[in-house]
């Protein structure tokens, strides 16, 4: 578990307590603070070291031993940059918002936070063009409204990210930022400040009860994805693709704490989907074992639940102990998990019609 704690500078009043409630019930890794040192930048323009220097010790002292602390101000950079960071702190400039976007500096609160766990799980690469992409570098400051609204990762970043082998603490950051993304792009595309669109979480709830399953099944999903974890990186890809389209998948990593039997999440999961993709690649399912899956498909059917068999590249043919998945039609990636064609397929499965219908 990571802890980050957010400050904001005078006359800020941004709303940080219902901001760091909110990302810290949806991420499963990641926790947020408010700190409770006052935050006072005695430099007239923002500048590395400089204003670092002039926080207060007890601003220090508290972020000693934490793994970031973001600090957001009006003042303006000497460089006119949106941040620098200086050890294990970041100050996020808001200077001149209103003439960049429409949205909500809270919104841009969530962007930021968002944008430096991007960088820091991968920091070799940035769109030098405004893309909308989380990797964008943003030359073109107004760039960050579309930023806002897109928030999320491109098909290349995606692509540069599954290449990388991620420790277990980067693996769990770029899972909780692919649900950062997701809540801040929801809440931008709607024109919505992302704190009026969450409404107030209740800070007198206990932290541990984060995980509890009560919570995480009280969200309804529109397609869980079952698959092999050696398969892990392509399905990542194929989850993240399908936040794109507006969709809300389950995945286990994201959905099952540690030290949790699997299969007791998979039977609370089934109550709360509305699809089931079974994603095949070389290596048939791995933990899926033959019974359980066919367990899981009745269930489904019962249910009226669709089941979506998707060939990754390279599986051409459905495996001799899935053969019975031929009752249902199958999507195919041919050559590469970018295929426009496969994915309008899966999301025609999931929502039963056809995409831009």
């Amino acid at each position: 578990m990571k802890e980050i704690l957010l400050y904001q500078d005078e006359p800020l009043n941004l709303d940080l307590n219902t901001i760091v409630n909110n990302l810290t019930n949806k991420c499963s890794f990641l926790r947020f603070k408010v700190g409770t040192s006052k935050s006072v930048i005695e430099t007239p323009f923002l500048k590395k070291p400089e204003s670092y220097q002039s926080l207060s010790d007890s601003l220090k002292k508290e972020t000693e031993n934490i793994f970031k602390a973001y600090i957001f101000s009006e003042k303006q950079y000497h460089n006119n940059y949106f941040f620098e960071s200086y050890e294990n702190k970041v100050i996020i400039s808001f200077f001149g918002w209103d003439s960049l976007t429409k949205l909500s500096m809270q919104n841009g609160v969530v962007y930021f936070i968002a944008d430096l766990l991007a960088l820091y799980i991968d920091n070799t690469y940035r769109h030098d063009e405004t893309t909308g992409c989380i990797y964008d570098f943003g030359w073109h400051k107004p760039g960050i409204d579309l930023e806002m609204r897109k928030a999320s990762i491109c098909k290349k970043c995606q692509v540069r990210l599954s290449k990388r082998k991620f420790g277990k603490d980067d693996s769990e950051i770029h899972s909780d930022l692919n649900k950062i993304l997701g809540e801040l792009r929801n809440a931008s595309q709607k024109d919505q400040d992302i704190v009026l669109y969450w409404g107030p979480v209740s800070s007198d709830e206990p932290q541990e009860t984060i995980g509890d399953k009560k919570k995480i099944f009280s969200k309804k999903y529109d397609v869980f994805l079952a698959h092999n974890y050696v398969d892990k990186p392509n399905v990542r890809l194929i989850c993240e693709e399908l936040r794109r389209r507006g969709l809300n998948p389950w995945l286990d990593e994201e959905q099952i704490p540690p030290g949790r039997m699997f299969q007791d999440y998979i039977q609370e999961a089934i109550n709360n989907i509305s699809s089931a993709a079974i994603i095949i690649g070389n290596n048939g399912l791995g933990k899926w074992q033959h019974l359980e899956l066919r367990s899981f498909i009745s269930r489904c059917v019962v249910r009226n639940i669709p089941v979506i068999p998707v060939l990754l590249p390279g599986a051409d043919r459905l495996p001799e102990n899935l053969i019975f998945l031929r009752e249902f039609v199958w999507v195919d990636f041919i050559n590469n998990i970018s295929e426009t064609k496969a994915y309008d397929d899966l999301e025609w499965g999931i929502r039963d019609r056809r995409p831009n219908q």
